[in-house]
């Protein structure tokens, strides 16, 4: 499903740093590392989004831990690569993640999916990048390096 507009605010971004998703128990108290993090203003493009639920705490970021064991992780995935959506988008657009996740689905490329206020973002496993690069490009999608 080709993008549904040409405007540049779709263009996608394959973000240059390796991200990685973890998981915290949600009944463990919320790691300082995680805290410190949140209360400084980000370093160039950090990226770290942190969802809580009553099952878990879900953290996915780009940043790189000294010491992890500090943070309780209690499950961790493989490495994964973050292509974004330029945005900012308008929120009363429709369809924008069934149309980039269409060929990816297609070209069996696992996804990893956020959506924050201004854009999407869809994490794709790292040996997936060039993969998910060819499906999206061949469907009319324009993707640049950031």
């Amino acid at each position: 499903m080709p993008p549904p507009s040409a405007s540049s605010a779709l263009h996608l971004l394959v973000l240059p740093k390796p991200f990685r998703v973890f998981k915290l128990s949600p009944s463990t108290s919320f790691p300082l590392a995680l805290i410190s993090i949140l209360q400084k203003p980000p370093i160039g493009d950090e990226f770290v989004s942190i969802t809580r639920n009553t099952d878990e705490v879900s953290v996915v970021t780009d940043h790189v831990f000294d010491q992890k064991d500090e943070l309780g992780i209690s499950e961790e995935g493989d490495l994964w690569r973050c292509i974004k959506v330029r945005g900012p988008m308008e929120h009363g657009l429709t369809g924008i993640m069934a149309a980039l996740t269409a060929p990816l689905r297609d070209a069996e490329v696992p996804i990893f999916a956020i959506s924050t206020w201004d854009t999407d973002w869809l994490l794709v496993g790292l040996n997936k990048l060039e993969k998910a690069i060819e499906a999206l490009r061949a469907d009319g999608w324009t993707i640049s390096a950031e």
